[in-house]
């Protein structure tokens, strides 16, 4: 009695996973190489197709040609035809002025030879015979020229020729390769790196929290290697990503890049500040006289449990600060977003918190001084 061996065999999941991996590659594989015979088959079949093609207009262009030729023969015929009818009637009339002078110098042999004609009578007679002959005036008659030419712009024929027919290979563009530049809180810039001339671009952006959905962007060309993207939203981290166009069709996307816009670096809200306060593309000022404080408010809403970073530099100080009066200032901070009017000053309300940059340390807006902070911010630079 024979007996079969069984043997079962316990693979584990990663063992699993990786023999499910090589099959999705041979897959893969087996699929792309499909694609690749029936792409080779196809470029035979065009290929054929092409040859008869151009074999068909080379036996209409010759048919044509050898037309256009005939058409030149008959048009010469038809031109020497011409000229020959035209001689022939100049013919016939110089014919007849040679039997005129013959006929003349006849008539007057004899009346020279002739002893019994009266002298005055053959006088009149013979001029009279001279000045009729003096009146043909053969050159008056058209000349003919014995010439016909084809004229044939050998150099214009052979550049048609050579004109005829171009070979398109339906080559897709490749796909960009691009860098990142000029990132600020609303644009960026693309440059790419193998433009070509007969290249459109493509980008499209995405944002972290919607990553598939892609828009396309509008793009400002500044010259044929960089294009900026506007219309972005600061502090956004966004994906990027682009591809060409040439005549036959779009190319293969670019890898994904990916970026985050700034934060403004001016973004102060005009509406909400002191009128003492001038806010400039580059600088806030304070102008007021005095030790006034006054305040300006930016126009971002701050939220928990979001963590926001400022950086203030001091350009310029035009008057140096009364160390008895504004030895807090300058004063940068928080306030409540209550829904009260904000008045002239940061100090309106008992419910801010600020860094007081004359003495370094933390401070609300009751002039409660906390603990030391950082390091003084006063003075310019």
């Amino acid at each position: 009695l024979e007996t079969q061996k069984i043997v079962r065999i316990v693979i584990t999941e990663q063992e699993e996973m990786a023999r499910m991996s090589v099959d999705h590659k041979k897959e893969e594989v087996n699929q792309k190489l499909a694609d690749l015979l029936r792409t080779e088959n196809a470029l035979k079949q065009m290929a054929k197709s092409n040859e008869h093609a151009i074999d068909e207009i080379q036996q209409e262009l010759m048919t044509k040609i050898k037309a256009r030729m005939s058409e030149l023969k008959a048009e010469s015929k038809q031109k020497a035809n011409e000229k020959q009818q035209r001689l022939a009637k100049q013919v016939e009339t110089m014919q007849n002025y040679k039997m005129q002078i013959a006929d003349a110098e006849q008539k007057m042999n004899q009346l020279l030879y002739d002893i019994s004609v009266d002298k005055t009578k053959r006088k009149n007679t013979i001029l009279a015979l001279s000045n009729n002959i003096s009146m043909i005036k053969p050159q008056e008659l058209n000349t003919i020229t014995p010439y016909i030419s084809v004229q044939i712009d050998q150099q214009q024929v052979f550049k048609y020729i050579a004109q005829i027919g171009v070979i398109d290979d339906f080559t897709l563009p490749p796909a960009p390769s691009m860098t990142l530049t000029g990132i600020e809180s609303d644009q960026v810039t693309v440059n790419y790196s193998n433009m070509q001339l007969e290249y459109e671009p493509s980008v499209e952006w995405n944002k972290e929290d919607e990553k598939e959905d892609w828009t396309q962007a509008t793009l400002q060309t500044i010259d044929k290697n960089k294009f900026i993207v506007s219309g972005l939203q600061p502090r956004t981290k966004y994906s990027l990503r682009s591809k060409f166009k040439n005549k036959f069709g779009f190319g293969k996307y670019s890898d994904i890049a990916v970026f985050t816009t700034k934060q403004p670096l001016h973004d102060w809200d005009p509406n909400c500040k002191a009128t003492e306060i001038t806010c400039t593309t580059d600088d806030i000022i304070h102008s007021s006289a005095g030790d006034a404080w006054r305040s300006i408010f930016g126009k971002e809403i701050c939220k928990s449990p979001y963590l926001y970073h400022w950086r203030l530099k001091i350009i310029e100080v035009t008057k140096q600060p009364n160390k008895r009066n504004n030895q807090y200032a300058p004063l940068v901070g928080v306030h409540p977003n209550n829904g009260a009017e904000v008045k002239n000053t940061f100090f309106a309300y008992k419910s801010g918190y600020a860094f007081s940059g004359g003495q370094a340390k933390l401070i609300n807006t009751g002039v409660q001084v906390g603990k030391a902070y950082g390091t003084k911010f006063r003075n310019k630079g």
